[in-house]
C-alpha cells in the first residue's frame, strides 16, 4: 500500500471554516490478476469473517483479489488513523441504500472513506480524523468518494443512477 497523496483542506472540502482542517489521504495498491500474492495474503488476514465469505463468492481471481486488497487496506488504514488499539477484524461495516459502505463500529474507527478498483489497481481514500465534510441522512456518516477507471473502459450512463449522487447524475447527464 502506497500513499498516493494527501490533499489540503481547501482541495478536499470546498468551503470550510478557517479553524477546521480536513485532510484526505489517498492510497493505492496493485492487486494480483491471478493467484494471490503477499499483499493479498496480508490483506486477507485483516478481514473479518463476512468479508472473507464475500470474497469467496467472487468468481474471477482479479475481482476477488481487488476486493480482498480494498477491504483489507481500508481496515488497516482505519486502524492506523484511529485513536487507541484496534484490530482490523473488529471494524464493522454497514451499507447505505445504494450499497456504499460505512463504518458502523467501533466509534473510534468511524470516519469517511471510499474504495475503488479496476484492472488490478485499488485506490482508497479516507479522512484522517473524524471531521465532517457532508453528512448522509441515512447513516449520519460523512460522505467521501474516490474513483479509478481504465482509460479505455466504456460505461453505460444509466449506471450513474445506481452509483452516483443526484448532483453527479445531473452533471453527467
Amino acid at each position: 500500500m502506497t500513499p498516493l497523496f494527501s490533499t489540503p483542506p481547501s482541495a478536499a472540502a470546498g468551503s470550510r471554516s478557517e479553524t477546521s482542517e480536513v485532510v484526505v489521504q489517498v492510497w493505492h495498491a496493485e492487486a494480483s490478476e491471478n493467484d494471490p500474492g503477499d499483499l493479498e495474503r496480508y490483506c486477507e488476514s485483516c478481514l473479518d469473517e463476512s468479508d472473507r465469505e464475500r470474497s469467496l463468492r467472487l468468481r474471477r481471481a482479479t475481482t476477488r483479489n481487488q476486493h480482498v486488497v480494498g477491504r483489507g487496506m481500508m481496515r488497516r488504514l482505519l486502524c492506523d488513523v484511529s485513536e487507541g488499539e484496534l484490530e482490523p477484524q473488529s471494524i464493522r461495516f454497514a451499507t447505505l441504500e445504494h450499497g456504499k459502505p460505512y463504518v458502523s463500529e467501533p466509534l473510534q474507527a468511524c470516519r469517511p472513506f471510499n474504495v475503488s478498483h479496476t484492472s488490478g489497481l485499488v485506490v482508497s481514500s479516507l479522512v484522517s480524523d473524524q471531521h465532517h465534510l457532508a453528512t448522509d441522512d441515512e447513516s449520519g456518516d460523512t460522505l467521501l468518494g474516490v474513483d479509478v477507471e481504465r482509460l479505455d473502459r466504456t460505461t453505460d450512463v444509466n449506471m450513474a443512477e445506481r452509483y452516483f449522487s443526484r448532483p453527479e447524475i445531473e452533471y453527467v447527464v
